[in-house]
């Protein structure tokens, strides 16, 4: 990665899945958990920083417990980590995605994103296994 350390970023896993389409995210949610799990333990073994990052819901007095109360795990390859990306690459890092770390709401959605992650972003596109994180 671009001059320097490697950071794995988990974005938004605390969603209270209180939208309409939350069924759909929690079944994408369901699959990608474990690969998540995988790289969090990858990143902890090798020392990698791991940052946690998280929308809180207009709360902005609540302490990260509270917001975990409140909330089971989830995220969106269509929205959060497209964005997160792009907050990424427009600030000159390279960006990694784990095709199968990531959930979606749309199925063609995830697609569109993924494919503009790695082609407007240079983005590295692996399973979860492959991403580096050194």
């Amino acid at each position: 990665m671009r001059g320097g350390r490697t950071a794995l970023l988990v974005v938004d896993m605390l969603n209270a899945y209180e939208h309409a389409d939350a069924d759909a995210l929690a079944e994408s949610v369901r699959h990608a958990v474990p690969n998540i799990a995988g790289l969090i333990d990858r990143a902890r073994r090798t020392d990698t920083p791991l940052v946690w990052v998280n929308d809180n819901y207009g709360d902005w007095n609540s302490s990260s417990e509270e917001l975990a109360r409140r909330a089971l795990a989830g995220q969106a390859t269509e929205q959060c980590i497209l964005y997160s990306a792009l907050d990424g690459y427009v600030r000159h890092f390279d960006v990694g995605v784990p095709r199968d770390a990531v959930a979606h709401i749309h199925p063609h959605l995830a697609e569109a994103a993924i494919e503009m992650m790695e082609r407007n972003m240079r983005a590295e596109v692996a399973r979860a296994e492959q991403l580096r994180l050194a």
